[in-house]
């Protein structure tokens, strides 16, 4: 029962593809390839024609045919043609090493280039080899492909190679050979896949199609293609919501400010009203399946996201079923990041360059959730120190009205100093203060037996207390009365003590209230206190002044020094506040400074192998885009202080106002000192800022903003200016984005999009405004370079993109009988789907003819 078994992990199916290596009359060892198909009579006959004089499975016989003439015997008869072990002995390249260790080949070139005609591939053991390194020339560009060349079973698989098919066949074998770049791989575990991947989308009550629909998708590159009308877009769209990217298009601004969302909210809307030409339903479901790998652990983790138009879930697939996750729509979109753009939305961003910023900072090399999370928490900080600071401020600004405050109060006392009488009020202030400790010492014993008095009932509680009738005949009750009686009565004895004890309480701390000692000496104090006021009166009646005035004089100069000696603790704490404020601000500045410097970072790591596109980020000096929020913080109603802040003029491309300042290069020093130095201008009330006098009634404008607004103010930084420079090569110039045609716009910010990440990567019609031969240069050769690490989707009716760019997956749509439809998809080596790519796409025979001749050939003539 070995089928019942289970299976080992690397477990896959085997699928044979007949054939026969023939040693030719030259001694020259070619290998014959059939399609799985073949029976064992495609061999014979090869074995016929080749005139093969041993017997079978005889290793060491010979044909008498040449070896050229066997490799047109085997193309005829559908094979493919293998030239084996190519730099050993009966390999093509063999050949001898002097004493020089100089390599002479056995065979004459000519020989040699008449069979690399006629070769699909090469087998080559030893890329290092002397016979290797010296037709390296002949190599390059060649199918190389390695085997283990076996003549026992103990020896097979210890050599393999990787050649990519959609299904194992004949075609799909010439396919590969035909182009080794993306196609073939030697000596490798596994190829490489990219780590998270779309697999299938469930499309179910779309307007256009009622009935459900499954579409599958490559790990790699999957070409979306199909006439006008014919459902390629609304795919797209539909997967742009199923996989929480939304959010994406709603960056763009809203319906009245991009083309892109009005677009969208048409298809968003549901169908059916006058004049609507929605798709969406309000039944409409759609389904994604999506995996993400972990390649330190090896694990695979798959999700189903669900959207609605009321709604959205997220499921996982957990021990065999799929169980909810409550992730929402944000937190789904950022645990699987998925990238999707049209072709609108890539010309939309290279027409407002300011756009990429959001793009860029969506990197994770950027990471600007944690950069947003870490501003928030320095605005906090820079906030509560600037709220701590006008409170001392406050206090702080009460100095000088109270220092002249207490110079008229010393002045009024200076008479009693001069009279003897502040000899008698500190007498007087030390015996009240005397009194007044008494009194306190004396309530201090008093309070606690005043609450034990009030919390004893007046009356005895235990007086009256008996237990009641117990009815019960055994065991005898009488014990029980007579210890509930004794204990009541021992009850009562004590609380009668209790009362006596406070009682006696009370006696002691009035006996030392009227202790001879303490009535001396408040006697003595009385005496200094009466003494004190007969002083006063005597003053009053000689003009000094009343004994009131005195009183409250002195009582006046007492608070006003304590209030000064508050102000001046508050002047310290202020000192070094206002120190901490400006750390704090400078952290606040630097953190800003450091999101700038992510994002240079990510866009030079990015463009680091593309010499034909330039990007540069300038500091905080995008004012156009800032001036909005500047104005709003000064609370500007719309169209006044046009001249003060900022204002443009589009024949000459100058600019006026504050905002100008801060990137007029005839001025000295970095925006960003600039940004400080006018914040500080507008906060201390400055008449002039940067050098630029302030009109009068925008200063009267300034001086209404509140505490918020300067708090605002000070959080507040410029956007980044994102500056964006193409040339078509080397040999030309840069120049500005701003003055390219909408084919150069969109080439290049599609080459900056294409250059990095390795999430799914989702287009729709990219080549739109590009020619032919930047469809070739840029997005093909990026799609080659990105589907070994990125899931690629592309809507498109270019057909190199689908050929030369290699799709894995191939997806025909067509609109039939009112619903859009989804046929023969497939892999460009079945023929069904490259008769699709002819019929559906123009110069997709022209596409097919570029790149696979022979495959072209067997497309005419098969």
């Amino acid at each position: 029962m070995a089928s019942a078994q289970p299976r080992h992990a690397d477990f896959r199916q085997l699928h044979l593809f007949p054939g026969v290596e023939l040693t030719s009359s030259e001694g020259i060892h070619v290998l014959a390839l059939y399609g799985p198909g073949a029976s064992a009579a495609k061999v014979y006959g090869l074995l016929a024609l080749a005139q093969y004089n041993g017997e079978t499975n005889n290793a060491h016989g010979m044909c008498q045919q040449g070896a050229l003439t066997i490799c047109e015997h085997i193309r005829r008869t559908g094979g493919v043609v293998i030239l084996a072990h190519a730099e050993e002995i009966n390999g093509i390249f063999h050949g001898t090493l002097n004493g020089a260790r100089q390599f002479t080949p056995t065979r004459s070139a000519r020989s040699i280039e008449h069979l690399l005609e006629q070769a699909d591939a090469l087998e080559v053991h030893d890329l290092n080899s002397a016979a290797a390194l010296h037709f390296s020339d002949k190599l390059r560009g060649r199918a190389i492909v390695d085997g283990s060349d076996a003549h026992r079973t103990s020896r097979a698989g210890t050599r393999k190679v990787w050649l990519k098919m959609a299904h194992p066949s004949i075609e799909g074998l010439k396919l590969a050979l035909l182009d080794p770049t993306s196609s073939l791989l030697r000596a490798q575990l596994r190829p490489a896949a990219p780590l998270h991947r779309i697999t299938s989308l469930r499309i179910e009550q779309l307007q256009l199609r009622r009935q459900p629909l499954e579409v599958p998708f490559s790990p790699w590159f999957t070409a979306i293609i199909g006439g006008r009308g014919s459902g390629k877009s609304t795919l797209l769209e539909t997967l742009r919501l199923a996989v929480a990217r939304e959010a994406d298009i709603r960056e763009l601004g809203t319906a009245h400010e991009s083309d892109v969302v009005r677009s969208f909210d048409r298809f968003r809307t549901p169908g059916g009203a006058r004049g609507n030409s929605g798709m969406i339903r309000a039944d409409t479901v759609l389904s994604a399946t999506v995996e993400k790998y972990d390649p330190t652990a090896d694990t695979c983790e798959e999700y189903s996201f669900t959207w609605r138009p009321n709604g959205f879930n997220a499921q996982r697939f957990n021990a065999g079923v799929w169980q909810d996750t409550g992730l929402s729509v944000e937190q789904a979109a950022k645990s699987f990041p998925v990238k999707v753009f049209s072709q609108k939305q890539i010309f939309e961003l290279a027409e407002r360059p300011s756009a990429l910023l959001t793009y860029i900072d969506r990197a994770p090399e950027v990471s600007i959730q944690a950069w947003m999370e870490r501003n928030e928490e320095l605005r906090r900080g820079l906030r509560a120190l600037r709220g701590r600071e006008r409170l001392l401020l406050q206090s702080v600004e009460k100095r000088a009205e109270l220092e002249t405050e207490l110079l008229e109060v010393s002045r009024k006392t200076q008479a009693y100093q001069q009279s003897n009488v502040a000899e008698q009020v500190g007498i007087y202030r030390q015996n009240q203060q005397a009194q007044q400790v008494l009194s306190g010492y004396v309530e201090s014993l008093l309070s606690p037996i005043r609450q034990l008095d009030a919390a004893l009932e007046q009356e005895n509680p235990y007086a009256g207390v008996r237990l009641g009738e117990i009815v019960l005949q055994r065991p005898d009750s009488e014990t029980v009365h007579q210890d509930a009686l004794a204990i009541a009565e021992e009850l009562d004895v004590k609380y009668q003590a209790v009362r006596q004890l406070i009682a006696e309480m009370r006696q002691h701390v009035e006996g030392f209230q009227n202790s001879q000692s303490v009535t001396e000496y408040l006697q003595a104090t009385e005496v200094a206190v009466a003494t004190y006021r007969e002083e006063i009166s005597r003053l009053a009646t000689q003009g000094v002044g009343t004994a009131q005035e005195a009183d409250l004089a002195m009582r006046r100069s007492q608070e006003l020094e304590a209030a000064l000696a508050l102000i001046a603790d508050h002047q310290a704490e202020l000192d070094a506040l206002q120190k901490q404020l400006r750390v704090a601000y400078t952290r606040l500045k630097l953190h800003r400074r450091r999101l700038t410097r992510l994002r240079r970072e990510f866009v030079a790591k990015v463009l680091a192998g593309n010499s034909n596109l330039r990007i540069t980020i300038v500091e905080q000096a995008d004012l156009d885009q800032s001036n909005d929020e500047f104005r709003g913080i000064l609370r500007l109603q719309e169209g006044t202080f046009v001249e003060d802040v900022l204002s443009l003029d589009d024949t000459n491309g100058t600019a006026t106002g504050l905002l100008r300042i801060l990137t007029d290069e005839r001025l000295d020093g970095p925006t960003h000192k600039r940004v400080t130095g006018l914040k500080l201008g507008i906060l201390g009330g400055s008449s002039e800022i940067l050098g630029q006098g302030l009109r009068g009634r925008f200063m009267t404008a300034l001086r209404r903003l509140g505490h918020d607004d300067h708090d605002t103010l000070l959080e507040w930084f410029p956007h980044d200016l994102v500056k964006v420079e193409f040339r078509r090569n080397q040999n030309d110039n840069f120049q500005s984005l701003e003055r390219a045609s909408a084919g150069q716009k969109t080439s290049s910010v599609l080459s900056f999009l294409l250059s990095h990440g390795d999430e799914p990567l989702l287009l729709d019609q990219p080549e739109d405004d590009l020619d032919n031969a930047l469809v070739s240069e840029l997005v093909v050769e990026q799609i080659r370079n990105n589907k070994s690490r990125r899931q690629i989707i592309i809507v498109t009716h270019n057909p190199n993109i689908v050929v030369n760019g290699d799709a894995e997956l191939v997806l025909p749509m067509v609109f039939s009988a009112g619903q859009i439809q989804q046929n023969d998809a497939g892999g460009l080596q079945e023929r069904a789907v490259r008769e699709r790519i002819c019929n559906i796409m123009e110069g997709g025979r022209d596409a097919f003819r570029q790149r696979y001749k022979r495959i072209f050939e067997d497309l005419n003539h098969g």
